[in-house]
């Protein structure tokens, strides 16, 4: 059975005879998987996941943690589906949408350590998988563990950002509020967050707003979604700002809504967003990638010009280096 591989996949380690620990106890001899030998004060850990799985009885219940039926569930993307787990806050378990399994009592499921690509952030990454056997020695089913993040959910989903009703404009407006309303602090965390996620060689999914958290009590930005490396990474700042507009459904709202007031009200909260997001990455020394497709939207679909002042396209990529963005 082949399952596509979600979120860090690349980064499991396979495991050896050498790297096998088994556990007796109220698991029996399901088996653990460590791919280094590591010292970790992270909550958050995989040592510290290892730990509460084991006194939680936590292979056992696994499956039934992610039945769709259980009202675990807490998330869900293009690909994967996300769960709750009882009894911790410190992680989330993940699945493939499209998976099945057939699980053989007589196999034993084994957790296996991913290494953890962000080790001073928390961005929701994967820091285990679980793999239960499916039939055969070539096949397996996966969940994927990964840190839990906190935050609420931001901005109109991908999926409805088509639809403009009610609802999705009261969460729309709703997400710029609360993105605006942040202190400024917030954007420079964002930024500098961002900047080290991109020098560990990875970048923000920009494909979905609810990639983003916006985390009230804590008064900061968070992300959920982090892919491998792509375009170098330069179009990373583009992306995380088109994110906190709500683009995709912004764009659709802003060009077929006849709601003048709405349309006026997320005009001006886009523009404080913008105003915060700037100036936050004047304080880090970063700009955004001027041949980039996605600053290039943002410019033709006139989502700056709340900020930018200049008519053309090309005027605007000027004013943008003027102000030492690009």
């Amino acid at each position: 059975m082949n399952i596509t591989r979600i979120n860090f996949i690349n980064n499991i380690k396979a495991p050896s005879k050498s790297n096998l620990i088994h556990f007796r106890g109220s698991i029996g001899n399901d088996t653990f998987v460590k791919t280094q030998e590591t010292e970790s004060i992270d909550a958050q850990s995989f040592e510290n996941f290892k730990k509460w799985a084991i006194s939680n009885d936590f292979l056992s219940n696994a499956n039934e943690i992610a039945d769709d039926l259980s009202g675990n569930i807490i998330g869900s993307g293009f690909e994967g589906i996300t769960y709750e787990i009882p009894n911790t806050d410190n992680w989330v378990m993940k699945r493939y949408k499209r998976s099945y399994f057939i699980q053989l009592q007589t196999e034993k499921p084994t957790i296996e350590e991913v290494k953890d690509i962000a080790p001073k952030l928390n961005i929701g990454q994967t820091i285990a998988t679980v793999k239960i056997p499916a039939g055969n020695s070539d096949s397996s089913f996966q969940y994927w563990i990964l840190k839990r993040q906190t935050g609420n959910s931001y901005g109109v989903s991908y999926d409805f950002s088509r639809n403009i009703n009610e609802a999705n404009v009261k969460t729309h407006l709703d997400s710029l509020k609360k993105a605006a309303a942040l202190p400024q602090k917030a954007y420079d965390k964002c930024i500098n967050d961002a900047r080290y996620i991109t020098e560990q060689g990875y970048a923000i999914d920009y494909c979905n707003p609810n990639n983003l958290m916006i985390d009230e009590d804590k008064q900061e930005i968070h992300f959920v979604d982090i892919n491998d490396k792509h375009n170098g990474c330069k179009e990373q700042y583009a992306e995380i700002l088109y994110l906190l507009l709500d683009s995709d459904f912004g764009i659709n709202f802003n060009k077929n809504s006849t709601d003048i007031c709405s349309k006026n009200e997320s005009d001006e909260l886009s523009k404080v967003i913008i105003q915060k997001f700037f100036k936050a990455m004047n304080k880090q020394n970063v700009k955004f990638d001027i041949d980039g497709a996605t600053l290039a939207v943002m410019i033709s679909m006139n989502m700056l010009n709340s900020v930018l002042k200049s008519n053309t396209k090309e005027e605007k990529f000027e004013e943008l280096k003027e102000m030492n963005l690009a």
